[in-house]
């Protein structure tokens, strides 16, 4: 007899690409389609495929506060995001004061990653709550939906032991979002310089 009790385990990301990538090549195999170029293409395929096991929340200008452009609203957020970012800025580097190894996959980095990600949530979560002046928007949109994927990308970081595949897509997110954050930064600055700020 059967023990029927018994649940199947949830598949990791790395599970479900393991076993998607050897049926479409033993479906390449038994068709004789298995070749060289073949078997490059479907490599590539599930390469590009990575980046998206992260799944993560997005914002739309409709979940922001919009106020008007005026100088005194253009102040308040400039302060705000101000002390957004300082208070990230200091969650890292306290996290980062322990003297761990960050260097080598163990628990050290997988707690530092925690912190990231959990400091980019937060982040993402105050810079929601505050009154956006209407020439911000896209650019504080993009800010907070970017620190939503590097939260997510982080945290898979620190639960590579569960899932490699999907702690690989959160490395791949991260490279590709770092000049990104500095871009968008530098977008705000200049709409703040330009409105008297």
């Amino acid at each position: 007899q059967y023990d029927t009790t018994t649940q199947t385990p949830t598949l990791t990301k790395t599970d479900q690409l393991g076993r998607n990538l050897i049926t479409d090549y033993a479906s390449l195999e038994a068709s004789g389609q298995a070749n060289n170029q073949s078997i490059n293409n479907l490599a590539q395929k599930y390469i590009e495929s990575v980046p998206n096991f992260i799944s993560t929340t997005t914002i739309t200008e409709k979940d922001l506060v919009s106020v008007p452009n005026t100088k005194d609203n253009f102040l308040k957020y400039a302060t705000s995001l101000v002390s957004i970012k300082k208070e990230y800025v200091d969650r890292i580097s306290k996290a980062q004061s322990t003297g761990g190894d960050f260097i080598n996959l163990g628990p050290d980095l997988y707690n530092l990653m925690q912190e990231m990600g959990d400091a980019y949530g937060t982040a993402a979560i105050k810079l929601k709550t505050i009154a956006v002046p209407t020439a911000l928007l896209n650019a504080d949109l993009k800010l907070i939906n970017l620190y939503l994927v590097n939260s997510a990308s982080m945290l898979s970081i620190s639960d590579t032991n569960i899932d490699s595949s999907a702690a690989f897509a959160g490395i791949i997110n991260i490279k590709s979002n770092i000049d990104q954050e500095t871009s968008i930064l530098n977008e705000i600055n200049q709409i703040l310089t330009k409105n008297g700020i």
